[in-house]
């Protein structure tokens, strides 16, 4: 009671400070929205899926005060398939980069009730920014659907006010970021910008890679070249506000956890914490990470509390700075951007085979991975695993693979029917192949209509790259992940 009175008081300072500049008879709001231009009651317009929709196209200057949008689709995974791209002046490349429900501190592609300073979900489904958003000449803000569906009804209104912002103003941005940690994968890395800056907001969310809690890694600021963080955290759940732990449903104006599943394979979680009144400034470089620590389990008990973990993290770092900014990172796919893989993985150790000529399958450590290792003594062999699924659908088939100079290529067959194109594991990069190997990003085969029940698949060699020098497959993991 004590902290949220506190917090209270914080948001009435606030709130007194904006209302005593309500007496100015200047600095209105002009709005663009999605009203109906008939004059009806149809306030939206349909996004086509694999189209973009311009929100707004703003000549001048001027400062967005006000962001609101609500989506009605039946696409179950909209918030994660569509994306808000923001262009301010002369930018080519977007300063807000953002699937739609991440930028509003929304994980997983599903709706929660958060009640910020910087952002609101009414009634979950209505989603507001107030984030101050300035620009000199131009703000081109544009919402693109990778997504399916048919019905896809956007709604919108946007807030500004004309005029030449501030001289020192930043420019706002928001970039998104996911990576699957490996136990051998370095810090995760929200964010390294470059140029003059202030940080101000970190959204992050997690589906748990295997059993423990996951929250002993800190968050670090590595500010203006630093080889050693100057500001640095003592651990998750002290960086969103927790204590030994999270609490579900947990919204205050600049932190809060509205997802906190069980420490479990699987779980899922999201936090966000919003520098409002504590920004970290930059002149030149701010590298933010986080270190993926926690708890690892053997045979269901609980053997390391500090060790690197596998699991998959989603991340939207907020910030202002001059430009032109640093593009660190590509947009993922959008397959990949649909969180939950964890739930539909099969490790290395637990695929099941059925049969296979040439060697037979053994198993080693890679990275500190557990990897089922096949060698086919020439083209045509093949190993054949199986697997299950539990209902009739379509389904994602990916996996996480071996590369190194003794791996060939594939062709990979699902109930006896082939899949997707043949995969070459010969590790060729940075002119390191023929030395190396590694663990390599999914690799994705496509999609397959799969009845439910056992799913059988086949790899078969079907040849080495020139350089190469065997035929060896490495599975390090396969996803079979029902997709819309």
């Amino acid at each position: 009671m004590l902290v949220q009175g506190i917090l209270c008081f914080v948001m009435m300072l606030s709130s007194s400070n904006e209302l005593g500049e309500l007496p100015r008879l200047q600095g209105g709001v002009q709005r663009f929205s999605s009203f109906d231009r008939d004059e009806g009651d149809q306030d939206f317009f349909q996004l086509t899926a694999g189209d973009s929709l311009v929100l707004a196209d703003i000549k001048g200057a001027g400062t967005i005060k006000r962001l609101y949008i609500k989506v009605d689709s039946d696409d179950p995974n909209h918030l994660r398939t569509m994306l808000l791209r923001f262009y301010w002046d002369d930018s080519r490349d977007p300063c807000v980069d953002c699937p739609l429900g991440d930028f509003f501190a929304l994980g997983h592609g599903r709706y929660s009730e958060i009640n910020s300073a910087a952002m609101v979900t009414g009634h979950k489904r209505g989603l507001t920014c107030y984030f101050p958003m300035p620009f000199c000449k131009r703000a081109l803000m544009v919402l693109v659907n990778e997504g399916g569906g048919i019905a896809n009804r956007v709604f919108y209104q946007i807030d500004y006010v004309p005029g030449e912002p501030a001289e020192d103003a930043g420019l706002f941005h928001a970039h998104y970021a996911q990576g699957r940690m490996l136990r051998s994968s370095g810090n995760y890395l929200v964010l390294h910008a470059k140029g003059r800056g202030k940080y101000v907001g970190t959204f992050v969310s997690v589906v748990l890679g295997e059993d423990g809690w996951f929250w002993e890694g800190d968050e670090r600021f590595f500010v203006d070249g630093e080889d050693t963080s100057s500001i640095k955290g003592t651990g998750l759940d002290d960086y969103f506000g927790g204590a030994f732990g999270f609490g579900p449903g947990l919204t205050t104006p600049y932190f809060g956890t509205p997802l906190a599943g069980d420490a479990v394979k699987g779980g899922e979680f999201s936090g966000y914490r919003f520098h409002i009144p504590d920004p970290i400034t930059f002149d030149k470089e701010l590298i933010v990470a986080i270190e993926h620590r926690g708890q690892r389990y053997l045979d269901k008990r609980p053997m390391y509390d500090w060790a690197s973990r596998r699991d998959d993290y989603y991340s939207v770092a907020y910030w202002y700075q001059t430009h032109p900014h640093y593009s660190f990172t590509a947009m993922p796919y959008v397959a990949d951007r649909i969180s939950g893989d964890r739930l539909f993985t099969v490790e290395g150790e637990q695929i099941e085979v059925i049969e296979s000529s040439g060697d037979p399958v053994r198993y080693s450590v890679v990275d500190g991975e557990t990897v089922m290792v096949y060698n086919a003594n020439e083209e045509g062999d093949s190993v054949t695993l199986r697997s299950y699924v539990t209902a009739t659908g379509t389904y994602e088939i990916s996996g996480t693979f071996l590369r190194s100079r003794q791996c060939g290529q594939y062709q990979l067959s699902v109930n006896d029917a082939l899949i997707g194109e043949l995969k070459d594991f010969y590790n060729g990069s940075d002119g390191q192949g023929r030395y190396c190997r590694r663990l390599d990003d999914k690799v994705f085969f496509g999609p397959v209509q799969l009845a439910g029940g056992q799913v059988i698949l086949r790899f078969t060699a079907r040849g080495q790259n020139e350089l190469a020098e065997g035929y060896r497959l490495g599975v390090e993991s396969l996803v079979l992940r029902p997709v819309p």
